[in-house]
């Protein structure tokens, strides 16, 4: 949290006068900056920044009630400590020996003149008439020159394997510090204290908010990158790394120190509205684990919002952020969750002409109403011309290798069927390179291939579908056709929960082939990931960037809670792209019902009858039987 309390009183007034946007986010999830949260006699307690540290309750993790605060004034030994201090910063909250400790932080903006504090309850109920708040004190200080040179903010308690308690702590200045506790009092167990350094960035020193967390053998630190409190312009994120010693060394995926290397695997970033998430928190109760943490949202004045996730850990022992509980929201309904057919726009024009970025530029037809969006007439797609889609009628999205469309809402953003259906058809102008036909802005494992690709891949032209699962497992399929140039090809990804497959329609009267398969593990979890990370249209994600542009047409792009069967698909449903024209019936097929309605329109043209003729023996259905 560190340095940013001025701001964050700003947002509080700005955003208090703001009136709600659409989508129904709870009141008591609203203002809230660095949870921290734990469970205690069948409800959760969320601790927060602020003046005297504000208190919430819940019963289902999802209607939250302001309950009061810790402190009604500021401790004296804090005021004489550190001069100017208006309020506490980042709380955490631990259950150790029959009571509850709070460990806080006490500075000022951009100051390393910083405390960490101590208090204590017996009880968090307020109706009990035990519950009292009790302060305890200092347990650290930032260090007047001393090196390591650390910030005394954003404390965080750690009971390591042997049940002994330490504290890591930091922001800024050279970063991320632990010391040991004594068990009995939770202050530092030797004066002066012991420090340990365990983790830095060696290109910035925009580091804090540390957490550590220890599993199966395993010690996780999750501390942020970048800046917080500037609303939608906070660039913060949640990085993690592991050691399997409390000490250190910290590890990422790559095995890249996040001490001495720039490691750091993300594991939660940017995800729609949802913007620079920070100060990571794990609460375990009734079996299950809670990701806690506070992000910015856009759709809101940039107020920062209460998040709680399921957390999940992959096969390989990563931790995986899994859906949401904090945010009300319905999945979407019906067989089809989606679907763009980008025929509401103007031939050639951009699909956000508005002169602002970030608006709707096509609407869903599934009822649905999940809006594409674009940045802007630059780097947003446009509408194709007449008669560039893959039946000639209607339009496309018009892609020339730099732009992109992209989702926002949450509830798709976090879709995550086991049985699925994605469908669109696509025309290249080349074959340069990677080609990402629809995508995913992260990934939900921290890693730096994104949750979701359909593409044609950059090694020999091939179609691909690459995915990563709830369940942690990633699943890669090429085709066996070579994708072409100037040539629609209608695609579409199958999923049964214990079998992938790929079709495609070549357009050539053959219908969809199957041009890929695979088992996928019986024993994964194989719904697709969900990070609540944007869909992207026309382009991909790779380690933090915008990747493997397409550079030519998309059209259709379909999302299905089923898996279809071929003759379901789009191209394949009555008149989804027009009717033939001796289609009098629009039955899509030529045939004997069709031929009294063409007697009476036939003016005695041997030509005309032979095109009739023509298009029965064309229009049969490749599935039919």
């Amino acid at each position: 949290m560190g340095r940013c309390v001025p701001v964050i009183l700003m947002l509080l007034v700005f955003s208090g006068l703001a009136s709600a946007l659409e989508e129904d986010v709870a009141q008591g999830m609203k203002h809230v900056h660095d949870p921290s949260m734990i469970y205690s006699d069948g409800s959760y307690y969320v601790f927060t920044t602020g003046s005297g540290i504000g208190i919430r309750r819940s019963s289902d993790l999802k209607q939250w009630n302001y309950i009061g605060r810790v402190f009604s004034d500021i401790p004296d030994w804090v005021e004489e400590k550190v001069e100017g201090v208006s309020g506490f910063w980042a709380p955490d909250i631990t259950y150790h020996n029959g009571k509850y400790y709070i460990c806080y932080s006490a500075s000022t903006f951009g100051s390393q003149t910083s405390v960490l504090g101590l208090a204590s309850n017996t009880t968090l109920n307020p109706t009990d008439p035990n519950y009292a708040w009790v302060d305890e004190g200092e347990i650290l200080e930032s260090p007047p020159s001393s090196p390591p040179a650390y910030n005394a903010i954003d404390g965080t308690f750690v009971k390591d394997e042997n049940g002994d308690m330490w504290l890591t702590f930091g922001s800024f200045w050279e970063g991320i510090m632990l010391t040991r506790l004594n068990s009995s009092t939770l202050k530092p167990a030797q004066t002066p204290a012991q420090i340990h350094h365990i983790a830095r960035r060696s290109s910035s020193s925009a580091i804090e908010a540390p957490y550590i967390t220890y599993r199966n053998g395993y010690y996780y630190l999750f501390v942020n990158w970048g800046l917080c409190c500037r609303g939608v312009d906070s660039t913060y994120k949640i990085v993690v790394g592991r050691s399997d010693s409390i000490e250190g060394p910290y590890l990422d995926k790559n095995g890249d120190s996040l001490l001495y290397a720039a490691g750091g695997t993300l594991f939660v970033g940017d995800s729609g509205r949802w913007i620079g998430p920070g100060h990571a928190d794990i609460t375990a109760a009734e079996g299950e684990n809670y990701f806690t943490y506070h992000a910015y949202d856009a759709l809101n004045e940039g107020t920062p919002t209460l998040r709680i996730n399921y957390l999940h850990f992959s096969d390989q022992g990563w931790p995986v952020m899994g859906d949401s509980l904090t945010e009300p929201e319905d999945p979407p309904e019906g067989d089809t969750a989606a679907h763009w057919d980008f025929d509401d726009g103007q031939p050639g024009a951009a699909m956000n002409n508005t002169g602002q970025t970030a608006q709707p530029a096509s609407a869903d037809i599934s009822g649905n109403d999940f809006f594409l969006y674009a940045w802007d007439d630059t780097y947003g797609p446009s509408f194709s011309q007449e008669g560039q889609t893959p039946s000639g009628l209607g339009l496309s999205c018009r892609l020339n290798g730099g732009q992109d469309a992209y989702t926002k809402d949450s509830s798709l953003n976090n879709w995550s069927p086991e049985i699925w259906t994605v469908e669109l058809a696509v025309k290249l102008d080349n074959l340069n390179g990677w080609q990402t036909f629809l995508g995913r802005d992260g990934s939900s494992q921290g890693e730096a291939e994104a949750d979701f690709y359909l593409q044609k891949n950059g090694i020999n032209d091939k179609l691909r579908i690459n995915f990563d699962t709830v369940g942690g497992q990633r699943y890669i399929l090429d085709s066996s056709i070579s994708a072409q140039s100037g040539k629609w090809y209608y695609l579409a990804a199958v999923s049964n929960g214990s079998e992938l497959k790929i079709y495609a329609d070549k357009l050539d009267g053959q219908g969809s082939e199957v041009v890929g398969a695979l088992d996928l593990n019986s024993s994964n979890n194989n719904a697709l990931a969900s990070g609540g990370f944007n869909w992207t249209i026309g382009r991909g994600w790779f380690n933090g960037a915008m990747v493997d542009h397409v550079s030519g047409f998309i059209d259709d792009v379909k999302f299905s809670n089923i898996a279809l069967k071929p003759s379901e698909f789009l191209h394949y449903q009555c008149g989804a792209w027009g009717y033939l024209e001796y289609d009098f019936n629009q039955d899509c097929f030529v045939d004997i019902k069709d031929f009294p309605f063409f007697t009476t329109s036939w003016a005695g043209s041997l030509q005309q009858l032979e095109s009739f003729l023509a298009q029965w023996l064309e229009s049969s259905n490749p599935y039919d039987s």
